[in-house]
C-alpha cells in the first residue's frame, strides 16, 4: 500500500466521521444554548443571595447593639430595684 493509498483511507475515514462531527457540534450548541439562560438564573440568585447575606449581616449587627442596650437597661433597673427595701 502506498502513501497515496494511505491517505486515501485516512480522508474516507474523516470523511465517513463527518456526520457524527456535526451531530457532536450540533449537540454542544444546543447544550450551550440551554445552559446560557441557567447561568444567567444562577448568575441572578448569587447576586441576591450576596444581597441577603449583606442585610443578615446588618440586621445581626442591630441585634447585636439591641442586645447590649437591652442588657445594660436590665443592668440599670436592677440597681434601681436595689434601692428599695421590703419590710
Amino acid at each position: 500500500m502506498g502513501e497515496a493509498d494511505l491517505t486515501e483511507a485516512a480522508l474516507g475515514s474523516i470523511d465517513q466521521n463527518i456526520p457524527t462531527i456535526n451531530d457532536m457540534t450540533y449537540q454542544m450548541t444546543s447544550s450551550t444554548e440551554v445552559q446560557s439562560p441557567v447561568s444567567g438564573i444562577v448568575s441572578g440568585n448569587r447576586s441576591k443571595t450576596n444581597a441577603l447575606t449583606n442585610n443578615i449581616a446588618q440586621d445581626t449587627t442591630q441585634t447585636a447593639k439591641a442586645s447590649q442596650a437591652l442588657r445594660q437597661a436590665a443592668e440599670r433597673l436592677q440597681q434601681l430595684l436595689g434601692q428599695f427595701c421590703l419590710s
